[in-house]
């Protein structure tokens, strides 16, 4: 997932704040964006949320930002509930994942 994303698409965060350039460098990516169905089920809409660890396949993650449910529309899938911003050049880029 790019920095530039949701900008592009103009979807503001619910809650914390959305990847910046930063985010995506080699290293830094240990962040991670909640949808909002998710953060209701698992975390029941927690506000507190933002900088909370989570971890997701087996890596430490740190929550920076709950994305609202139209962010799916845009282009995550239904089903995914966490997207991180990893770097273009990993073969992971454009990831996104369910929670269970």
């Amino acid at each position: 997932m790019s920095a530039s994303y949701f900008d592009v698409l103009g979807v503001e965060p619910i809650l914390g704040r959305r990847f910046t350039p930063d985010d995506e460098q080699p290293g830094n990516d240990t962040s991670v964006l909640l949808l909002e169905g998710l953060w209701r089920r698992a975390f029941a809409a927690d506000p507190g949320i933002v900088g909370r660890a989570l971890l997701l396949d087996g890596r430490p993650r740190t929550i920076l930002g709950v994305m609202p449910a139209r962010a799916r529309v845009a282009g995550l899938s239904e089903r995914s509930s966490w997207a991180t911003p990893d770097p273009p050049s990993s073969p992971c880029w454009g990831r996104s994942g369910f929670f269970s």
